[in-house]
């Protein structure tokens, strides 16, 4: 598909196409989970070497910038004989170097997870190995306040809005829920109950996302079973259960809408889908019923467990990859189609989407161990 039409929308009589703006050097290893902080001015990066990266937006932004600048200059130039690709590649390390904020290497097996604290400059990351670790970033020497040791691998974790809680999914069934200043972890009453009995509800498989609603009223958790499971954020017992959510395949992201009453899932069978909370019953069967009101991409086998899906900074769209990750497409929530799509030269495998809050800005990560900036570029009338 050519890039004027895969990547272009059009707003208000004027179209935009969404433009690889930066990408950094190699980080090293493949790029497993990015993230904003708050205020949208920092990105989280975390890869498979173990190595924890924040970068600044800012900076990166500023310094881009005057490479731009720079890079124009030099081609109109009298002489005509300078070396953009190699002036490029030189300030693409520049960059990369001067954009670092903090860099962390405690974890010695890939980390799965990066999360920032709502209020607060701390951090969160998580890795196969089991770690969990809570750092004070606020300060060049940055120091660990808080770390424990799950016996499973670390595969999702979010804070609560109040900043007090940690949720964690692992590899086990159940949820651990943290409170960050006692260390103590709190498990759900459904967790002491074998199987799904009569009245409970659990999961069977492995938990891959966990999400806080913006008023930390509730949390949702997805699983390798094919189900997530809506959980009361003050009981904390589980109120609602949809098994088979996408096709019987895993469910392999869970986001809340600022509202907190929309559901966004993605799954292993290509999919995103929205589930309206406002149509759920507590207590309800597991049937998933009305409560599916959207779904987006062409249904097929996944077979990455990277998959995912978020919102785009208005809600107005759902980005998401294809089912060979090396596309990522944005599609409307109204009409459910794709109006854009965003590819790298040459293609690779992207695993790792995250949105800014508050701007068009989207950040992906993937198999070339690479950060790339994506910010929208206004065309003609």
């Amino acid at each position: 598909m050519p890039e004027s039409h895969s990547r272009s929308r059009e707003v208000g009589g004027r179209k935009f196409k969404m433009q690889e703006r930066f990408s950094t050097s190699s980080l090293g290893g493949v790029v497993r989970d990015i993230s904003f902080s708050s205020d949208g001015s920092l990105v989280s990066c975390v890869g498979t070497n173990g190595l924890c990266v924040i970068f600044s937006l800012e900076t990166l932004e500023d310094l881009t910038a005057l490479d731009e600048v720079r890079a124009a200059v030099v081609a109109r130039s009298l002489d005509g004989k300078s070396d953009r690709a190699k002036i490029f590649n030189y300030s693409l390390n520049d960059v990369s170097e001067l954009a670092v904020a903090r860099q962390f290497t405690e974890h010695t097996q890939s980390v799965e997870v990066m999360r920032f604290h709502p209020t607060r400059p701390l951090i969160l990351s998580g890795g196969h190995d089991g770690d969990v670790y809570i750092r004070d970033f606020s300060q060049p020497d940055t120091k660990i306040l808080w770390h424990i040791h799950d016996t499973f691998p670390i595969r999702s974790a979010a804070f609560h809005p109040t900043g007090e809680y940690v949720l964690v999914g692992t590899d086990h069934v159940v949820p651990r829920l943290i409170n960050i200043q006692t260390g103590v972890t709190l498990t759900t009453p459904d967790a002491l109950v074998s199987g799904n009995e009569e009245g409970h509800m659990k999961h069977a498989g492995g938990i891959t996302s966990v999400g806080f609603s913006c008023d930390g009223r509730t949390l949702c958790t997805t699983s390798l079973d094919g189900s997530w499971i809506l959980y009361d954020g003050v009981s904390g017992k589980a109120v609602h259960r949809v098994s088979d959510a996408h096709s019987s395949v895993p469910v392999t992201s869970v986001n809340y809408s600022r509202s907190g009453q929309i559901l966004l899932t993605c799954g292993m069978d290509s999919t995103a889908k929205l589930w309206d909370l406002r149509r759920l019953a507590s207590g309800s069967s597991t049937n998933k019923g009305t409560a599916d009101v959207a779904a987006f991409g062409e249904p097929g086998k996944c077979n990455h467990r990277s998959i995912h899906a978020v919102f785009s900074h208005d809600e107005s769209h759902v980005l998401m990859q294809d089912t060979s990750l090396l596309a990522i497409r944005a599609y409307s929530v109204f009409s459910e189609d794709a109006s854009y799509t965003l590819t790298t030269e040459p293609p690779v495998i992207q695993r790792s989407i995250a949105v800014s809050p508050f701007s068009n800005v989207v950040v992906t990560g993937g198999d070339d161990s690479r950060l790339r900036v994506w910010t929208p570029s206004w065309l003609p009338s």
